[in-house]
């Protein structure tokens, strides 16, 4: 058992020349960053493209800031009020609905929207940005200096010969990291890891109070196309200047294309650093660390990785690198997904090689929560792991990751007693959840060997499937989703099981599945999405589709599903009646809705209807249209409900119809 010291290594203290201004920033404010008020405003809707950028600080914290430029020329910072939406990269097209703020202290934007993380359309993705996280990145360092940076500077940076040497270094790293998949590159010199202009004199304080990190940037950008540099080839920026105001050692974008990445002062131009901002920039987060079930975890815990606690590189740990593509994806080096019981074999991590460099074991299904997923992997004290002790890790990993969600550096002892965080030979993980025992067989050369074992029987079972909605309408020429509910059924000892998705559509629809598999524990739930598109071209009518997930490998019944899809012509009009115009208590009120396709009726349309009982609370239901179009709701009334005047309508998706009063004695 070997542990070991769970605070991550910190560098000495060193006051820069900015630091007393950012003291006075911090008792004008009161954070490193803004005070903020966040009054409630008016709501707003916005269209444009999201920034994320993580400040890292020096004492082992981090904060993410999230900002939207728009259409309209606006840049907004966004806050949310409860766990910010999975998935998203910098670069990505969204639209936003929030309520603005007022704050005290507004830096680097023009105003800010706070969003409800509850509400499914506060934030929607419209066009996702594709990452670039393989082959040559074309890098341009800016070195930048202030109008009032002493000459000479009292911190300086190494020379040129120095910072090639480093950035030769951080470039080797992600090579060797990728397996020979990605590295850096420059376009003026491609024979340079990284092409690098300035120094510029830029028109910004030193020791302005605020952190004009985007003006850094943009005024860097400036001096280097006035000096004749072409930035168009380049994907990623790296801006590096005397230590300022900025509360952070490094900052980045997280995604980005062009990507842009920030170091604040000498000290912090260091291989630990720059490496870092450019793993946010490739599209991670930090690597963190749970020292038990209870524990908070730890922003920087993991020490095996650069993206985490480790000073000197540190290979990114299995969940990441398949989040790049480097593991488990095309010609990359495969991760072994653990299925049944069996003897399993782990090649050292760093070897360049094909070999499988990780086993990888579902943890949660997907549904409520990310899928969640155990990471094992053998690191060995070579390359840039040279500083790492030797041993089988284990990590913990959602997908999508968002934040903590992971990946964790996970203790084997979650009581908390110990730091264990190696696995001896001989030694057992059990993952009481899922029933499987993983032991330590041996570890020979560069070969761990690994049992892994269902602690209890596994009887498969018939899985089952629910959609919804079971009918909508939607005008030809637009599409549909439906929501499919997948449940596994398989006993506790089973391992995770994989269903195939597949789809029957009427001539003229076209559809897909996101994701077209399932995989799925005992008991597990998960849910995928069949989007159906009706062309322009299409008759309008009822058309019935069929769904159907087989389990791979077969052994049960396929559960299968099916619903319709009422195309029309135009929009529908939608008109309600009942069957009098007054009602006695103790009747029935019928309330009907006629749902009309310019002058035809529409048959097999679902109907919601909302009935409001003087001025007290909705009830509402749901019917289908029949042959003449129309749905039925039968309301019957009692001696206790309120009488006066009642309200009721209906809605077919996205119409509306008619309110319609009538009276209740």
């Amino acid at each position: 058992m070997r542990c070991r010291d769970k605070n991550r290594i910190t560098r000495l203290p060193v006051i820069p020349v900015g630091f007393f201004a950012f003291f006075a920033l911090l008792l004008l404010i009161g954070s490193p960053v803004a005070a903020q008020s966040l009054a409630g405003g008016v709501t707003a809707e916005e269209e444009g493209t999201i920034e994320i950028m993580h400040e890292d600080y020096d004492n082992g914290t981090g904060k993410f800031r999230y900002f939207l430029n728009t259409t309209a020329g606006k840049r907004i910072e966004l806050k949310f009020n409860g766990t910010v939406p999975s998935g998203l990269s910098t670069g990505d097209v969204v639209r936003v609905s929030g309520q603005t703020t007022s704050q005290t202290a507004l830096l680097e934007s023009d105003s800010a929207l706070v969003l409800d993380s509850a509400s499914t359309t506060s934030l929607q993705t419209l066009i996702p940005v594709n990452r670039n996280t393989f082959g040559a990145q074309k890098t341009i360092l800016f070195r930048v200096k202030f109008r009032d940076t002493p000459t000479p500077d009292p911190y300086p940076f190494p020379g040129l010969a120095g910072t090639r040497s480093l950035l030769r270094t951080v470039s080797n790293f992600f090579l060797e990291s990728s397996y020979n998949q990605t590295w850096l590159t420059g376009v003026i010199d491609p024979a340079s890891a990284v092409d690098i202009v300035g120094w510029y004199t830029i028109d910004l304080s030193q020791n302005d109070p605020v952190c004009r990190f985007e003006k850094i940037a943009k005024l860097a950008k400036a001096a280097a196309v006035a000096a004749g540099v072409n930035l168009s080839p380049y994907t990623r920026h790296v801006f590096a200047f005397p230590s300022n105001s900025c509360p952070w050692a490094g900052a980045a974008w997280i995604g980005g294309n062009p990507s842009r990445a920030w170091i604040n002062g000498s000290w912090n131009f260091d291989m630990r650093t720059v490496t870092h901002e450019l793993g946010h920039n490739l599209g991670l987060e930090h690597s963190h660390s749970l020292d038990c079930a209870a524990c908070e975890p730890a922003e920087y815990g993991d020490f095996l990785d650069v993206m985490g606690g480790a000073e000197d590189g540190g290979h990114f740990n299995p969940f990441q690198k398949e989040e790049l593509g480097w593991l488990g994806y095309g010609s990359s080096p495969p991760i072994t997904r653990v299925s049944a019981d069996g003897i399993y074999t782990l090649n050292a991590y760093e070897a360049q090689t094909s070999t499988p460099k990780a086993l990888k074991i579902l943890k949660s299904s997907p549904f409520d929560y990310p899928a969640t997923y155990w990471y094992f992997h053998y690191v060995t004290p070579t390359g840039f792991d040279s500083a790492l002790p030797s041993g089988v890790y284990l990590h913990a990993g959602s997908i999508p990751n968002s934040g903590y969600n992971g990946p964790y550096l996970w203790n084997l002892d979650q009581s908390g007693a110990t730091l264990n965080w190696q696995m001896d030979i001989g030694e057992t993980f059990t993952d009481t959840r899922t029933n499987k025992a993983i032991t330590l067989m041996s570890v020979n050369g560069g070969v761990a060997t690994v049992r892994v074992k269902s602690t209890r029987s596994c009887v498969p079972a018939n899985p089952t499937m629910q959609i919804a909605p079971a009918s909508q309408l939607i005008v030809r020429g637009n599409s549909a989703a439906y929501d499919v509910i997948f449940t596994n059924h398989d006993s506790a000892g089973c391992y995770e099981a994989s269903f195939k998705l597949t789809k029957t559509l009427p001539a003229g629809l076209t559809g897909s599945f996101a994701p077209s598999q399932l995989f799925l524990l005992p008991g597990g739930k998960a849910k995928a999405v069949l989007k159906v598109a009706a062309p322009a071209t299409l008759a309008s009518g009822v058309y019935n589709l069929g769904v159907t997930a087989a389990r791979v490998g077969g052994g049960t019944t396929p559960a299968t599903g099916s619903v319709s899809l009422v195309v029309t012509n135009t929009a529908p009009t939608i008109t309600v009646s009942t069957s009098k115009p007054s009602y006695t208590r103790g009747e029935t009120v019928i309330i009907r809705a006629s749902v009309k396709d310019g002058t035809t009726p529409v048959s097999g349309a679902s109907v919601d209807f909302s009935l409001q009982k003087a001025s007290t609370f909705v009830d509402r239901a749901n019917a289908t249209t029949n042959a003449a179009g129309v749905a039925t709701y039968q309301v019957p009334t009692a001696a206790n409900d309120n009488p006066g005047a009642w309200k009721t309508w209906a809605e077919v998706d996205t119409q509306r119809s008619n309110t319609l009063t009538f009276t209740v004695n």
